[in-house]
């Protein structure tokens, strides 16, 4: 006899309660049978969410990893595939080098598959990375590349299941393929053939490095893209699309100017600009600068000053009109003139400026807190509710040109 549809249905009250359908627990047990390979999950059950992300990876930068992953102390996403592309000099290996050694920070293991076979040990060293604690493997094949990051997930995590373990290969672009190593210069007709394997990959390691306590992550190369067209993406990287596809973070820097101590001498570093492209741990679109130094990485001052002030976290300095009386209800704020600033929380207006912001707010514990604080509240996108959000005012959207920021 059929079901009446009073049995099939359930009431309203029921629903909003979180009561599950009776049909919902009918094609659970069954996908989850023993008679199948794959299975379902109930994400009203927190212990049963797959793709939920329990660690994350620094960049080294706190305020890039607010920006990067949408929480506080965030950063690179563990358990999925992360692309870091840019021209060159914009900063990719060096990111890298401070993910790799914030792993170490963390008491993960740190892996840098260097295709290029390029990886300076100076640099290494310089950027604080601990050799006793770090696996370096030089490998220009992407086949073997592909196979060594299967050893490492497969066999070589059984040792230690729990244990953090970051994968670097850098770069896509510098690696090749058996076939085209095998043959002459002069054959023509494999430019396809390291897309085609990334493409078969990287649909069987997404799966692989999700189920694993692993981050992946991949440093590819900008070129120009001759078939964007109108409106098109003008950059495209090497290797196909695959990456970028099965990739839930991609990050792109762009190098904006040289650093020099003055204008005759030699740059001593340069100013980036990291932006994220692609993402499905928080909104994308978003940036932030930062300066690197050659001989010692980062330098996140910039980073803090730049976003505080883009936000109003850092504002003007202000002070009263008439200092000489500060309990004089007449007596107002206004704001200094010249370079001075304050943290808008601050209520004992401590100024600094641009130069001074490291020793001045960075430097003190209870205003850094403050300062983190305040980013992470402006920064971090919340959801919500789509029945009680308010409504958006769309007589102050702005359409802006996306093919200045990409």
């Amino acid at each position: 006899m059929a079901r009446t549809k009073k049995e099939n249905t359930v009431k309203a009250e029921d629903s909003k309660a979180g009561v599950r359908d009776k049909l919902v627990n009918a094609i659970y047990d069954e996908i989850n049978s023993s008679e199948t390979s794959f299975g379902a999950f109930k994400l009203d059950d927190p212990e049963w969410n797959p793709t939920d992300i329990t660690d994350w990876v620094s960049t080294g930068n706190p305020i890039m990893d607010i920006i990067i992953s949408n929480r506080k102390k965030g950063g690179i996403p563990v358990g999925r595939i992360t692309e870091i592309n840019g021209l060159s000099s914009s900063g990719k290996s060096l990111l890298v080098a401070h993910i790799l050694r914030e792993t170490q920070v963390q008491g993960g293991v740190p892996i840098l598959i260097d295709t290029e076979h390029s990886a300076d040990r100076d640099f290494l060293k310089a950027m604080g990375l601990d050799f006793s604690n770090f696996i370096y493997a030089p490998i220009p094949i992407i086949e073997d590349v592909l196979q060594a990051i299967e050893s490492i997930i497969e066999k070589v995590r059984k040792s230690d299941s729990d244990r953090l373990i970051v994968i670097a290969v850098d770069s896509v672009m510098g690696a090749t393929n058996k076939t085209e190593d095998e043959t002459d210069y002069d054959v023509q007709g494999y430019a396809t053939q390291k897309a085609r394997i990334l493409s078969q990959a990287m649909r069987k390691i997404t799966k692989t490095v999700a189920e694993h306590k692993i981050a992946l992550i991949f440093t590819n190369q900008l070129r120009s893209n001759l078939n964007a067209g109108f409106g098109g993406d003008p950059w495209t990287t090497s290797g196909g699309m695959a990456i970028a596809f099965h990739a839930s973070l991609r990050l792109r820097l762009k190098m904006k100017m040289r650093i020099k101590i003055g204008k005759d001498s030699d740059p001593i570093g340069v100013r980036s600009n990291c932006q994220v492209i692609k993402s499905r741990i928080g909104p994308p679109f978003r940036s932030c600068d930062f300066d690197m130094y050659f001989d010692r990485g980062f330098d996140d001052i910039t980073t803090w000053f730049e976003v505080g002030k883009k936000y109003n976290v850092i504002i003007k300095a202000k002070k009263l009109e008439d200092e000489s009386k500060p309990e004089s209800p007449k007596n107002k704020l206004k704001e200094m003139g010249g370079g001075w600033f304050m943290l808008a929380q601050d209520q004992e207006m401590k100024r600094f400026q641009n130069a001074s912001i490291g020793e001045t707010i960075l430097n003190d514990p209870i205003r850094k807190q403050m300062l983190y604080d305040g980013l992470c509240d402006a920064i971090i996108m919340k959801y919500v509710d789509r029945d009680s959000a308010k409504a958006i005012d769309k007589s102050t959207l702005e359409l802006e040109d996306m093919l200045e920021d990409l």
